[in-house]
């Protein structure tokens, strides 16, 4: 049974119900109650607006403590990298900052692969009063400091690691992390920490999590020191789990980005709560290695790296698919100054870590806005703005970095027609351009839609981002461009396509392909030698929204809508939908 009890009080809750932004802790279980009690009356008019979401949280100042049940929780997950981990603790210093707070004030459960396993640990740690023991800037000035004497070069150790032994000495890394964490074990982390590491006696990838029993024992020193040996880089760690010895190594061979080791554990630790995850990388290489040989040698000094870069996308393209964008913000990118091995820890390079993080953070900037949003906020998804455009904006850019890993065409938009008998039809067209004056597209003026759309130019769009969970649909008139606008547009295109715009009459019976492809043959030989002009019955149609309205999937199926109209002035509002 949901048991809950209702406290008066300023303070609001910390998050779950967000209904883009007024956040109620919660879960489904307990909506209709909240709705029944808070709510007012839906709308007659068939949309149900959420009139007043403050009434949630401001009437009587509640703070409602869910048991059992319905905790909005976080994750963070940070990948390995070695000495590319100045990236990820630059990039949590921002989130930090932005936040506000430190990030162990924050999440719940704490997962790390290789160097990301010492971040996540350290930020997990409190003192006896409760306090934040390390933060995101401790951890940036800990590679800084110790970087250098953790990859000491060593020619000797270089030459002979090709036929035995490893490049560095684990001596360095053992004593930094003895001073950091002295004797403290597993069971003295509050929050749920989790490390994975590979056994290479077993072959048995271990799972070390704070909260089961076998690993409670296991010193943190040893827990990192295994997380850290990478192969050919440092040597496997010998540690004691249940009377049995494990030689350990790093495990980032198959989870050096381990947010989905993360999702599994949150399965299990918040069966049915909202999880919202940040995922926090090291860099990716920009470019391809550029020399490449089937030796032995190569393989000993680059096998590393390259195991380490292995799969990052995979688990990227499967947390996207699982849990969507909303709830998965993953903040990488590439190394353009610095270098790609992970145990370069000159000044230069770490100097350029640091400018490639800056970088990093402000091509992820929005990224982390929305995460902050959602914690700050309680899920705020869709930010508030002065234009839906904006808002459209921000998840179209989204949209193109995604494209390849699971969205073929985000351009692609249904648009939706009606002819003079009102009877609806409905097609995809490809977006060209968007901005404050609507959403631009091209056609032939002749064809069906172009025709409904001269008798009647009220239109509308759909955006359907399924695998990430997203949708954007746009009422608008639609309006011709100017002779100049569909000029620019022809003359873009490829001479091939220039000319099927000739030859084709669109939306008329076709005979036969191989009319077309004569017509296509004769008129390509018509143009032979000299430009193609645009058809007079080619050009742009642009939709000047009146309504736009974004959807985002959410638990239980209380999903998201915020809906923008455009007033009589031009200014825009906007309301909460019911799901």
């Amino acid at each position: 049974m949901l048991q809950w009890q209702v406290y008066s009080g300023q303070s609001r809750p910390k998050a779950h119900y967000s209904l883009f932004g007024h956040a109620v802790r919660g879960c489904g279980l307990c909506g209709a109650a909240i709705q029944a009690l808070y709510l007012d009356c839906a709308a007659p008019c068939g949309i149900n607006v959420l009139r007043n979401p403050d009434a949630l949280v401001n009437n009587f100042y509640l703070k409602l403590a869910i048991i059992g049940v319905g905790m909005a929780r976080y994750v963070l997950s940070v990948d390995g990298g070695g000495i590319r981990g100045i990236i990820a603790a630059k990039v949590l210093c921002e989130v930090e900052k932005r936040l506000g707070k430190p990030a162990g004030e924050i999440f719940d459960l704490f997962v790390g692969s290789s160097v990301g396993a010492i971040i996540a640990v350290a930020l997990a740690l409190k003192d006896g009063q409760g306090r934040v023991e390390y933060t995101a800037s401790d951890l940036l000035g800990f590679f800084l400091k110790f970087g250098p004497q953790i990859f000491a070069f060593s020619l000797v150790r270089q030459v002979l690691s090709v036929v035995a032994g490893t490049r560095f000495s684990p001596t360095h890394l053992e004593n930094t992390l003895s001073s950091f964490f002295s004797n403290l074990k597993m069971c003295n982390v509050a929050a749920n920490v989790m490390v994975p590491s590979y056994d290479l006696h077993t072959g048995h990838t271990f799972m070390m999590r704070n909260w089961e029993p076998k690993f409670q024992d296991l010193k943190l020193v040893d827990v990192l020191l295994a997380a850290s040996a990478a192969p050919t880089i440092f040597p496997p760690r010998n540690v004691v789990i249940q009377n049995t010895k494990c030689s350990m190594i790093d495990s980032g061979l198959i989870a050096n980005n381990p947010s989905i080791c993360g999702y599994a554990a949150s399965s299990v630790l918040y069966p049915g709560e909202e999880v919202y995850f940040l995922s926090v990388g090291s860099g990716e290489r920009s470019k391809p290695v550029s020399c490449i040989r089937d030796s032995l040698t190569f393989w000993a000094l680059n096998a590393a790296n390259v195991f380490l870069d292995a799969g990052m996308d995979a688990v990227d393209y499967q947390m996207t698919r699982m849990i969507g964008n909303y709830r998965y913000t993953r903040i990488t990118g590439f190394l353009n100054r610095a270098s790609h091995n992970f145990t370069d820890a000159s000044h230069k390079n770490m100097q350029a870590l640091q400018s490639d993080a800056d970088d990093i953070i402000a091509q992820n900037s929005e990224r982390i806005d929305r995460f902050v949003d959602a914690v700050i906020g309680g899920g705020v998804y869709v930010r508030e703005a002065d234009s839906p455009m904006d808002v459209f904006g921000l998840w179209y850019s989204e949209m193109l970095q995604a494209t390849g890993a699971y969205i073929r065409e985000p351009s692609a938009m249904v648009l939706a027609t009606c002819d003079a008998q009102n009877r609806p039809s409905a097609r995809v067209v490809l977006l060209k351009k968007y901005g404050e004056a609507g959403f631009e597209f091209v056609t032939n003026f002749n064809s069906r839609k172009g025709k409904e759309i001269a008798g009647n130019p009220q239109v509308a769009l759909v955006f359907d981002w399924r695998h990430v969970g997203r949708q954007v649909r746009v009422e608008g008139l639609a309006t011709l461009m100017d002779a100049g606008e569909s000029d620019a547009y022809h003359a873009s295109r490829s001479r091939e396509s220039k000319i099927s715009a000739w030859c084709s009459q669109q939306s008329t019976v076709l005979e036969s392909r191989e009319l077309l492809l004569e017509q296509f043959e004769r008129t390509q030989r018509g143009f032979e030698g000299q430009e193609v002009p645009r058809p007079g019955y080619w050009g742009g149609i642009r939709v000047v929204p009146h309504v736009v309205e974004f959807w985002e999937d959410g638990a239980h199926r209380l999903h998201f809508r915020k809906q923008y109209s455009r007033g009589d002035g031009g200014s825009w509002r906007y309301v909460d939908l019911y799901p």
